[in-house]
């Protein structure tokens, strides 16, 4: 297939113009092209494709794409070396076996290094021999993507995850519910939903008894009920059954871990559990079981009893008070008019959502937060002439946002284009 000797260095040792070569090559043998019919239609001298630095330049990187019809983060991926299925570096020891890898990508992920854990767990992947191992370590992998909320590389590596699926393997459980949690973070809510759906319709026929098995079943009730949670506001013919549908599920999430907090002894499921009970009473609202004004009222009261970000050692119970506040700025928008008092509400809650977004790194409680409070101060600016004034800390938090969720993009350059920049 190439028209260059063929290197003998292994993925992850080639050099960037070795994988720039190797692309050429790739890209030449599938369209049948010669050298100057391929630099042609790139745009180059046929002698001078490779840069000396062999890092190409944008454009060519895009006309490399259209002609091995690839996307271009696929080609930017291979150029890096993301194929590489781990690469040894400073946070590994040669000679560890498989196992002592993967728990210290284990202890990495309970301790919040996440990058750390995804270094680990590529190391885990190039010694893992089984099928078992590789959906460890690619599980493993997606955990670390999750920490840092880069929700996209989380979801391709379950889905090389699940390559080496076998069969109803308790690793397999975890890592199909991880997927659906990966879609729900996305916001691919119909893709979240349907992948719980079949978790759950596995699992019912034959209960899990093994910790694994009891935690993708509590995952997926999650996901599919905060996926049906979701949808409310894009489909108001039919919230009253999505309002029920997530009500019965987000219910039985908050039974599910519970009953696990109970038989581990693991404080972090029983906040999970109240995150599922947060998204229930906003979704009884919509079904009139609840009011509005007492819901916003018992979410407003848990921030009395919350301990400061900066003192609690317990992260799950600050994302759970994190959501609630998104879920009372969702009741209040949905069902109470616009008011002074609404808007303190709205402040209060966005405000801790921020600074519990801010101290987890929680990019998924972030896109939501910089959604509902830019929307807000957007809104209090209406006739009023003025842009909107945006800070470093805005600006950062915008960019990063947009980079991790392809739905807020467009309501990101409308913010950035119609502000100024203090």
């Amino acid at each position: 297939m190439n028209t260059s000797t063929p290197s003998t260095a292994s993925p992850s040792r080639l050099l960037p113009r070795d994988r720039l070569a190797e692309l050429l090559d790739l890209a030449q043998s599938f369209r049948g092209w010669n050298r100057k019919q391929l630099a042609d239609f790139i745009g180059r001298d046929p002698r001078n494709l490779i840069p000396n630095s062999g890092i190409p330049k944008l454009d060519l990187v895009i006309r490399l794409g259209h002609v091995l019809e690839w996307p271009i983060e696929q080609v930017v991926g291979f150029l890096q070396g993301e194929d590489a299925p781990g690469t040894v570096d400073q946070q590994v020891t040669a000679g560890e076996s498989f196992d002592e890898v993967y728990d210290r990508s284990g202890v990495a992920h309970r301790e919040g290094n996440f990058q750390i854990t995804i270094e680990l767990a590529r190391h885990a992947l190039s010694l893992a021999t089984t099928h078992v191992q590789h959906m460890k370590s690619l599980n493993r992998e997606a955990g670390g993507w999750d920490g840092l909320g880069r929700h996209k590389d989380a979801h391709a590596a379950l889905h090389r995850a699940l390559k080496h699926a076998t069969g109803r393997t308790e690793i397999e459980l975890l890592v199909r519910s991880n997927l659906a949690n990966a879609h729900y973070s996305l916001w691919h809510l119909f893709e979240g939903r349907g992948v719980a759906r079949d978790l759950i319709a596995s699992l019912s026929n034959n209960p899990p008894k093994s910790h694994p098995g009891r935690i993708a079943l509590a995952m997926s009730y999650y996901s599919r009920g905060h996926s049906y949670r979701r949808l409310l506001d894009a489909h108001p013919h039919g919230c009253r059954l999505l309002a029920q549908l997530s009500s019965t599920d987000l219910r039985r999430a908050h039974s599910e871990y519970l009953h696990i907090a109970e038989l581990t002894g693991d404080s972090s499921y029983a906040d999970i559990a109240r995150t599922c009970l947060g998204g229930a009473m906003e979704a009884e609202v919509v079904l009139g079981q609840r009011r509005a004004e007492d819901v916003v009222g018992v979410f407003s009261d848990s921030l009395d009893e919350m301990i400061e970000p900066d003192s609690c050692t317990r992260a799950d119970a600050l994302e759970q008070c994190g959501w609630w506040c998104i879920f009372g700025c969702n009741v209040l928008l949905r069902h109470v008019p616009p008011s002074d008092e609404r808007e303190r509400f709205l402040a209060v809650f966005t405000n801790k959502a921020d600074q519990i977004a801010d101290h987890l790194g929680n990019w998924s409680l972030r896109e939501r937060v910089v959604n509902l409070d830019f929307v807000r101060r957007i809104r209090s600016l209406a006739g009023k002439g003025e842009p909107l004034a945006l800070d470093d800390t805005d600006m950062r938090a915008i960019t990063g946002t947009m980079g991790r969720f392809d739905r807020f993009r467009p309501l990101g350059w409308q913010i950035l284009r119609s502000s100024r920049v203090v």
